[in-house]
């Protein structure tokens, strides 16, 4: 009959739909499993880094520091031996006053050190900036985007540059406990139902 026609067809969708379900609700359940191993290990390289990096400092402060190599000063260093005077003979008694002693002549100046010539600077000229037109003004905040990813500071707004490695996998966990809760709750609501 029609109706019991019907039934069955009902029946076998309401399977489908619970068959589609479970389905989902596993793949969520792996999901879940595979984000939260990768969480955990992400955390787990993070501290081993920051360990590493304390037992290096200790290794360091740990190691005594080579003695510096004594070298003389300039001011300290031995003078050279000086010429011991000849023993000139006792002067006869004269009635004539002594002749004055003549000024000593001022010491030669030193010739100055030979340096070698500075290598001319091959400074090539900056090539011409390629600024693009501003965009309109949103809020307070101008753009200006030069080349990829790129945006110059104007006034007082400062766009970020390229992000690095740590400020790369700071945001990559932020978004896994994003992605986590988002999916724990379409879990729950899938339970519900």
């Amino acid at each position: 009959c029609k109706v019991c026609n019907l039934y069955k067809l009902e029946i076998h969708k309401k399977e489908k739909s619970i068959s589609k379900s479970q389905e989902e609700v596993k793949n969520l359940l792996s999901r879940i499993k595979k984000c939260t191993n990768y969480l955990v290990k992400l955390e787990e390289s993070e501290l081993s880094a920051k360990s590493d990096k304390g037992d290096k400092l200790d290794n360091l402060s740990a190691q005594p520091l080579p003695p510096l190599p004594s070298v003389p000063l300039a001011k300290n260093r031995p003078l050279p031996p000086s010429p011991s005077p000849s023993p000139s003979p006792s002067p006869s008694p004269s009635p004539s006053p002594s002749p004055s002693p003549s000024p000593s002549p001022p010491p030669p100046p030193l010739p100055p050190k030979s340096r070698l010539p500075l290598p001319p600077k091959n400074r090539l000229p900056l090539p011409p900036k390629n600024r693009l037109p501003l965009p309109p003004k949103i809020g307070h905040h101008y753009h200006q985007k030069i080349g990829y990813h790129y945006h110059q500071k104007i006034g007082y707004h400062y766009q970020h540059h390229h992000y690095k490695r740590n400020q790369y996998q700071h945001q990559g966990r932020f978004l896994l406990k994003i992605l986590i809760r988002s999916m724990v709750r379409t879990l729950k609501n899938k339970l519900m139902l």
